[in-house]
């Protein structure tokens, strides 16, 4: 499971690389608390003009009833 977004200027058309690496690095930084522990989103940056981001949460697998 992940989001994409596409983050654009004002405008809706124009796109906003310097908000998407700000977001980028925000999400790098791994000091988001979740149910105790510190984490981070995983992120990744793509598109034509590089302004668009996806981020999805650090999932747990488990393996039980073996």
């Amino acid at each position: 499971m992940a989001l994409r977004i596409e983050l654009c200027q004002a405008d809706g058309f124009e796109p906003d690389r310097e908000l998407t690496d700000k977001i980028f690095a925000e999400g790098m930084k791994g000091d988001l608390d979740a149910r105790g522990r510190r984490t981070g989103l995983v992120l990744d940056i793509g598109g034509y003009y590089k302004n668009v981001f996806h981020a999805g949460p650090v999932l747990r697998h488990d393996r039980r009833g073996d």
